[in-house]
């Protein structure tokens, strides 16, 4: 039983690797934006739609089915001047303006390279997306969570099979979990 086991333990742990390493890079990437400072490259562009559009999910839905934008609807608005919505993707994002009177659509598409991509992937939550690489995404960020518990617990169980050790890994369990604690604290404060 301790083999099987220590094997699933490892597997896990070889499994968790590459995505841990993607939410290090990210996290650094995202805390520390002045040691890699990154201007997003900007593009404008001028399409011409069907006028009339009802709101910014048409308007949307319009330039996705021309290949002109794509991604996930962020935001739409309408007022007096027209409707305005952003459509995004990992690392790419265009502010779209419509003029319902003219069917003419101003994008402003946002390029931030590969470090905008992961840190839009690190932020990315839930399930309910469109874009099928977030999908993807959150589908394996939810296996790789469940693997890491999974680690967690059979890491509990080889630890505690250790009886020389157990006294040094209470110590360092202990001084972890008031670490985690404490970072989880001062995380929401």
């Amino acid at each position: 039983m301790y083999r099987k086991i220590r094997a699933v333990h490892r597997y896990c742990a070889l499994a968790t690797l590459p995505f841990l390493l993607v939410y290090f890079v990210s996290a650094v990437l995202m805390a520390h934006r002045t040691w890699w400072p990154s201007t997003p490259v900007k593009s404008t562009g001028r399409v011409q739609l069907s006028k009339e559009l009802a709101d910014g999910r048409a308007v949307a839905q319009e330039l996705m089915k021309r290949g002109d934008v794509d991604g996930e609807l962020l935001f739409t608005a309408a007022g007096p001047l027209g409707i305005r919505c952003t459509v995004a993707r990992p690392g790419v994002s265009a502010a779209v303006s419509y003029s319902p009177q003219t069917g003419v659509a101003d994008v402003v598409t946002s390029q931030r390279g590969w470090s905008g991509a992961l840190a839009d992937l690190h932020k990315t939550a839930g399930f309910a997306y469109r874009y099928a690489t977030l999908r993807v995404w959150a589908m394996a960020a939810a296996a790789v969570s469940a693997i890491l518990l999974l680690l967690g617990l059979s890491g509990l169980y080889l630890w505690y099979r250790q009886t020389s050790e157990r006294r040094a890994g209470l110590v360092l369990l202990s001084a972890a979990s008031v670490a985690i604690l404490y970072l989880m604290i001062s995380m929401r404060v």
